[in-house]
């Protein structure tokens, strides 16, 4: 039997065997994704883990002139463009509501 480093599992499985492979997305400042990518395949071996630490988010005021310069557009990928808008102390990306948590560094619930 011949065996080979799966890259998805990050363990040994016999050749020609395909694990099931898992697709998510998540907010990369959150970590979420990370953990998930580190936790799933012991999850699904059956193995236990131990739950993460919510992540905790303190929003800051951040001065109205400053969150200006953050308006407009900006292209996700080809074909898909957000804009972002500052009402007040509110910023907003397309509709989703961001939350300073720094003058450079904002949080969506």
């Amino acid at each position: 039997m011949c065996w080979e480093w799966n890259q998805t599992s990050g363990r040994n499985v016999p050749s020609g065997v395909k694990p099931p492979s898992v697709n998510f997305v998540s907010n990369i400042l959150t970590g979420a994704g990370d953990l998930l990518r580190r936790d799933l395949p012991k999850l699904a071996l059956g193995e236990s883990i131990d739950p993460p630490a919510i992540p905790s988010y303190r929003a800051v005021v951040v001065d109205p002139a400053a969150l200006q310069r953050y308006e407009g557009d900006y292209q996700l990928r080809p074909g898909t463009v957000l804009t972002l808008s500052v009402k007040g102390d509110e910023v907003r990306m397309s509709g989703w509501l961001l939350i300073p948590t720094s003058e450079h560094t904002f949080f969506s619930p």
